[in-house]
């Protein structure tokens, strides 16, 4: 009895290159979905940075400001109490403006402060003409100026440079 044998022919230059194209073509796509993956991840990553850096800059601008004021406490106390208080609910009667924003930390700078007796945690509504665009609060308090986080926004409108800011009047600042 004889055995047959088979033997595998060998592959054909174009059977050869469509076989290593295939696993080419697999290893690319596998590539591709695992550097998709690692970039949904380092985009996460980079938001959660982000939702850090604000915060961190909320807490280091209150921190500036309780400074901010104590230096103008001692400032006033030297000048003979020309300024009002921190502590006092007195306001210029002077439009308060939007300086600068960065929609990146949401926040504004205003052209108030504690010399108009702006405090830290008072509240403003931004107003640009008779349009409500959002609320802000002061957490940055300085002599001339103060910086304010922005806590919400209306209409899909951010706030812009020359924006009125109307404090509340109410006794949550």
């Amino acid at each position: 009895m004889k055995e047959s044998t088979t033997y595998l022919e060998p592959l054909s230059p174009a059977e050869r290159g469509s076989l290593a194209g295939s696993v080419e073509a697999r290893e690319a796509r596998l590539a591709t979905v695992a550097l998709a993956d690692e970039n949904a991840a380092l985009r996460q990553e980079v938001d959660e940075r982000g939702t850090q850096v604000r915060q961190l800059t909320v807490a280091l601008a209150s921190v500036q400001a309780e400074a901010d004021l104590f230096k103008a406490e001692l400032e006033r106390a030297e000048l003979g109490m020309q300024y009002p208080a921190a502590g006092s609910d007195i306001l210029l009667e002077e439009d308060i403006q939007v300086l600068d924003v960065s929609r990146k930390l949401r926040m504004v700078i205003l052209d108030a402060g504690v010399l108009c007796g702006i405090k830290p945690g008072m509240a403003f509504t931004i107003v640009r003409g008779k349009t409500l665009v959002g609320s802000v609060r002061a957490v940055d308090v300085r002599k001339r100026l103060c910086g304010a986080a922005i806590e919400e926004v209306r209409l899909r409108m951010f706030p812009e440079k020359g924006d009125r800011a109307v404090p509340h009047r109410s006794s949550d600042h």
